[in-house]
């Protein structure tokens, strides 16, 4: 069962909290906490709720350090708050929503979603190679703070087809994020989807499309490559299945 173990607590956590949490584990938390939280993380549920006290601006609710979910492979994080540098730095598969980060957010990440819908500084998405960020940016200033070298950006609410998809993927975040947190500003973002949706970028990692684009495909790789390729794939499935049969 995911909740089969909770484990809440209040006050200032230290260093890596929630590190390697699994499955079947839930850690709520209630203030703040020190770098590395959730690091390695492969399963479970991380909450961290905002205490008393804190401001609504940029830099007065800072919740948790540097290097949030660094190296995670799974499990869903919410933070009624803000988060420091390199937030879900080489996240490889977790699901995150927060209300501000440092620099540097979703650096190196090769696979998972982040919601972010505070603020934001540069770097946001450096050497991504894989998984989704969503931006909440009613300011228009996410393009003066992604590296367009790695990562292609947009809005949702602008996407045509592709609308429908994002669309339901940030409103599921923002409420699993308000049944977790409370979140006074994810309330007020669900209030509104229309505003909201028109407002939320997405951001996708350049490296995708060379995977799943067949123009960029065929940019980087010769007709007799892709040819070798599938020749090579289809006689190693045939000699897979001649040895089953034979076993």
């Amino acid at each position: 069962d995911r909740n089969s173990i909770s484990v809440i607590t209040e006050g200032s956590a230290g260093q890596s909290f929630a590190a390697f949490c699994n499955d079947g584990l839930v850690f709520e938390h209630t203030g703040t906490c020190n770098d590395g939280v959730g690091k390695s993380a492969c399963g479970g549920e991380i909450i961290v709720k905002s205490p008393s006290g804190g401001g609504e601006k940029y830099g007065e609710n800072v919740l948790v350090g540097n290097f949030t979910l660094f190296g995670a492979t799974g499990g869903r994080l919410f933070i009624e708050g803000q988060a420091g540098d390199r937030f879900a730095v080489r996240n490889s598969g977790a699901v995150a929503v927060v209300e501000g980060v440092g620099e540097f957010c979703g650096e190196y990440m090769t696979d998972g979603t982040v919601l972010n819908i505070g603020g934001f500084s540069k770097g946001f998405g450096n050497g991504m190679s894989g998984g989704f960020l969503y931006q909440y940016d009613p300011d228009q200033k996410l393009h003066q703070s992604v590296s367009h070298e790695s990562v292609l950006l947009g809005c949702v609410g602008d996407m045509g087809y592709g609308k429908e998809v994002h669309s339901h993927v940030v409103v599921q975040l923002l409420q699993w994020h308000f049944n977790a947190t409370g979140s006074r500003l994810a309330s007020k973002l669900l209030s509104d989807l229309d505003k909201t949706l028109a407002n939320m970028a997405w951001v996708m990692p350049k490296a995708l499309l060379q995977y799943q684009d067949s123009h960029e495909i065929l940019k980087t790789k010769t007709r007799k490559e892709l040819v070798d390729e599938l020749s090579v794939s289809l006689a190693e499935y045939q000699i897979a299945e001649v040895k089953r049969a034979w076993k």
